[in-house]
């Protein structure tokens, strides 16, 4: 009896065993199974970021329009002298009151602009024929050793710069201005300019013969130029009280003579009181040449 209850425990034993252990035991799971070899690691990662141009070009146009479409995309490739774009011009508004009152009024500012810019020109050429004057001056001086040759070349670079004009060898009194009476004779007087004449004329467009106070004055140095391959001027100085008359006391009417045996290109007045100046003129044009005045 006690044999059978030891048999009954044992096989209640192991029953109990055997379904704790099978109540403990994990269910089977399905598992990939692949060969192991050697190859390259691969990884693939997504990011946002930005990106910014080393350089920006800003194109603007000087006129008004309507900009056509542009056949280029962000990154094309373009070449020295392509079109890329082309603007219609606007169209012209309607000339209402508005529109023609500020139109009067830009022709006006541009008008008010011209002449502004004449006056400068004006202005400009002034400072020219004082150049040119101040060239006259220091050519007669260079050539008589009075100046450097530095000097006279500085004066025919302000001519230079200027772009245009003639360059005149001014001939002088000789002795001194409004002093007719100590001037040398025609013959000895036309020596004494030669050699002035000698050393200006392959620098000089041509002479000009200034501030002569007598007939004989101006035939000295008359004789001087005739000949020397360069057109020449005369000019003379009146009396401050009488224009009609020579600061020698001799009328104006008596160049006449020598005017016609010279044929001076050109018969001026100059170094004479503005008052008087019109007076001489009147006798000075009736020589038959072109004429005219300078301070």
């Amino acid at each position: 009896m006690k044999r059978r209850n030891l048999i009954v425990s044992i096989v209640v034993v192991a029953v109990v065993l055997a379904v704790a252990m099978w109540a403990l035991q994990s269910a089977p799971r399905p598992v990939d199974v692949a060969s192991v070899r050697r190859g390259p690691l691969v990884q693939h990662f997504e990011e946002e970021g930005r990106t910014e141009l080393p350089r920006r070009w800003l194109l603007s146009a000087p006129i008004t329009g309507t900009l056509q479409r542009i056949n280029l995309l962000q990154g094309d490739a373009v070449k020295a002298g392509q079109v890329l774009a082309v603007i219609e011009p606007a169209r012209a508004a309607l000339l209402d009151p508005a529109n023609r009152g500020r139109l009067l009024a830009e022709e006006q500012a541009a008008k008010a602009s011209m002449q502004a810019a004449r006056q400068r020109q004006a202005a400009a050429q002034a400072d020219a024929d004082l150049a040119t004057r101040d060239v006259r001056r220091m050519r007669v001086l260079g050539a008589s050793g009075a100046v450097s040759v530095a000097a006279l070349d500085e004066a025919e670079a302000a001519v230079a710069a200027h772009g245009s004009g003639r360059i005149a060898g001014a001939l002088g009194p000789l002795g001194a201005s409004y002093r007719p009476d100590i001037c040398p004779e025609p013959e000895v007087a036309a020596k004494m300019y030669a050699e002035n004449v000698a050393h200006m004329k392959d620098r000089v467009d041509f002479f000009l013969i200034e501030t002569a106070a007598s007939v004989a004055q101006a035939e000295g140095a008359l004789r001087a130029v005739k000949g020397c391959g360069k057109p020449y001027w005369l000019s003379v100085t009146v009396m401050d009280d009488d224009g009609t008359r020579l600061r020698s006391g001799e009328g104006v009417g008596d160049l006449a003579q020598i005017v016609a045996d010279y044929a001076p290109e050109a018969v001026l007045v100059n170094c004479s009181r503005p008052e008087a100046i019109a007076a001489a003129l009147e006798i000075v044009k009736g020589f038959g040449r072109p004429f005219g005045a300078y301070a």
